[in-house]
């Protein structure tokens, strides 16, 4: 056998071998599952559950999917029983609001905002800087009540009256995440009514470890 048929033989079966993983890689990013997404509720000052990268990739597996099956497998997060607003922070990171109109916050359990100020947070209960959704709210209490949004009632009022996102999700390094937290941390110190303490610094920077 000649060096240049084994090289094409070679080359053909490592191809053969390559699509099957490749699809079988994509076909797992396609299959969003509410377990994969850490819970909101931390112990202040510790971040124990919330970080940032689990929700930028299930964001982004979303987004490889065409949006009505993207907005079944929401929906079908959103109605676990143990959804604990995960899929309302995904609503916030998917949806935006229409052109001259507004997007409600959720409804939430009692929170205190990071800076001690609710007037910079758009998109409540996180902040999403260059990609990356920071948690900008530490709660009080993970009892959950009837006053507040659950996920599929905040999904559905997302779905009605917002629009797809423009926003591209895709994985982070670890320097375009300091970065962006860099970001988030100047924006706060614009304030001169913010007072973000060390524990609240930490709160964030715990979020991209």
């Amino acid at each position: 056998m000649g060096l240049g048929l084994f090289m094409r033989l070679l080359t053909s079966f490592l191809t053969a071998l390559a699509i099957p993983l490749l699809a079988s890689t994509t076909a797992h990013a396609a299959e969003p599952a509410l377990p994969d997404l850490p819970d909101l509720f931390g112990l202040y000052p510790s971040i124990e559950f919330y970080k940032v990268d689990p929700y930028i990739q299930m964001a982004a597996a979303l987004q490889s999917l065409d949006h009505a099956t993207a907005l079944d497998k929401l929906h079908a997060m959103a109605r676990e029983p143990n959804a604990r607003l995960r899929v309302i922070v995904l609503s916030r990171m998917l949806f935006a609001p229409r052109p001259g109109a507004d997007l409600r916050p959720p409804r939430l359990p009692p929170v205190t905002f990071i800076g001690g100020t609710q007037t910079y947070w758009p998109q409540e209960p996180i902040e999403v800087v260059d990609g990356v959704p920071f948690l900008i709210v530490i709660f009080f209490s993970a009892v959950m009540s009837p006053a507040w949004d659950r996920d599929e009632e905040y999904l559905q009022y997302c779905e009605t009256n917002g629009d797809w996102s423009s926003i591209h999700y895709s994985v982070k390094t670890t320097q375009q995440k300091r970065e962006a937290l860099a970001t988030l941390l100047k924006r706060v110190g614009s304030n001169k009514a913010a007072i973000l303490d060390d524990d609240q610094r930490r709160y964030l920077e715990d979020q991209i470890k």
